[in-house]
């Protein structure tokens, strides 16, 4: 399957804005070969985070985000675009709180772009950067592979250049992101895999920790419509219902707080 190439596909589109007061955004990011809407979208047509989700957290905007696969540009360049979409598109001050999810190559985009954030605001106190690392609740990555389990990406792709298992990119992000994802307090890390079910996120709150994963063994150029992940039809399904408790979780931090955004 070719990468994707949809000029269309690039940057943010908002696919549920609530008709009140806004608590949360909820930010969604495809994987290789995949496109903003198809990724999350099934066979009959249903788009979860579009038709499904507003059902259960009506008070949270959600938004599919784009990239090109096909461009020039490689993964830690897709992630800093990433990471100024979500600094322009949303307030500095008091920035309302962020869920990022990210489905295969996507998960990694999502990372990458957090790994980012910590280094501007570390090294330029960049104001915009600050603001999304302290609003962002926590990551929910389908699919997507741990450092420690990445295989050769493919030859040729300039999307994955510099970024083999032992490049010094992947190093860089190895290192930054076990320190942030241990070190920072509420924030969470789900990597659900393909072919199971995903980890109750009650048991995670309730014993501290800040990862569930389990094993899979995929490589980095498989595309979303191989893994065929996170495509759910309706709100019985039960990946669907785990997903969503796990969202509430994080939401509880906030469901209180009467300062969010309303914009």
């Amino acid at each position: 399957m070719a990468p994707t190439s949809k000029s269309n596909n690039d940057g943010p589109t908002v696919v549920y804005l609530p008709k009140g007061r806004i608590v949360a955004d909820i930010i969604f990011v495809h994987g290789y070969s995949g496109d903003r809407l198809g990724s999350w979208t099934a066979s009959d047509g249903t788009c979860w985070p579009r038709d499904l989700l507003p059902h259960d957290v009506p008070d949270v905007r959600v938004i599919l985000w784009g990239y090109d696969t096909s461009s020039t540009l490689t993964i830690d360049k897709h992630a800093l675009r990433l990471l100024l979409d979500l600094e322009s598109r949303r307030p500095t001050r008091r920035a309302r709180p962020l869920i990022l999810v990210g489905v295969n190559l996507g998960g990694l985009i999502v990372k990458e772009a957090l790994v980012l954030a910590v280094k501007r605001m570390t090294i330029s106190r960049d104001p915009g950067s600050w603001a999304v690392w302290k609003s962002t609740l926590g990551t929910m990555l389908l699919g997507t592979l741990r450092h420690d389990e990445w295989q050769n990406p493919p030859a040729g792709v300039k999307l994955f250049e510099k970024w083999g298992p032992e490049s010094e990119a992947v190093k860089k992000h190895r290192e930054t992101w076990a320190y942030i994802s241990k070190n920072l307090a509420g924030y969470q890390t789900n990597e659900l895999r393909p072919g199971r079910q995903p980890l109750a996120a009650e048991s995670n709150y309730a014993k501290g920790d800040r990862t569930a994963s389990v094993g899979f063994d995929v490589e980095m150029g498989t595309p979303d419509a191989e893994l065929g992940i996170g495509l759910f039809k309706d709100r019985e399904d039960t990946g669907y219902q785990e997903l969503v408790q796990m969202m509430r979780h994080m939401f509880e931090f906030i469901l209180d707080d009467d300062d969010s955004e309303d914009e």
